[in-house]
């Protein structure tokens, strides 16, 4: 579901009030259903999902606490130091990117089951 524009970790609070999480795009197919999604449903822009190294800088791990098997990084992406921690995916290319965690963006949830 989309959900109004946040901060980090008010996104967090927000899907987590309703029984869900920023959503992990660990599979391809799941990247390009949820990116389908967007186009069809959202507003252009970017995204946040449930991807951050905000604990170890260089290391994204997912919200479930999983490590990145499965990415679509843009070519020139992560690109960022302390200061990008969280990672977005952009609505018309399903790529993702490495952002500030203290601007405010959509943000997707999914429920957990």
């Amino acid at each position: 579901m989309f959900m109004e524009i946040k901060l980090l970790n008010d996104a967090r609070n927000s899907c987590s009030q309703s029984g869900a999480r920023l959503v992990v795009l660990d599979t391809e197919e799941k990247n390009t259903d949820v990116g389908e999604y967007i186009k069809a449903n959202g507003d252009e822009g970017m995204y946040l999902i449930g991807l951050t190294d905000v604990q170890q800088e260089g290391r994204f791990v997912w919200e479930n606490g999983k490590d990145v098997g499965f990415s679509n990084w843009d070519p020139v992406e992560p690109n960022g130091d302390t200061g990008e921690n969280c990672a977005v995916v952009y609505s018309t290319t399903y790529l993702w990117y490495d952002y500030t965690c203290t601007k405010t963006y959509k943000y997707i949830c999914e429920k957990l089951f």
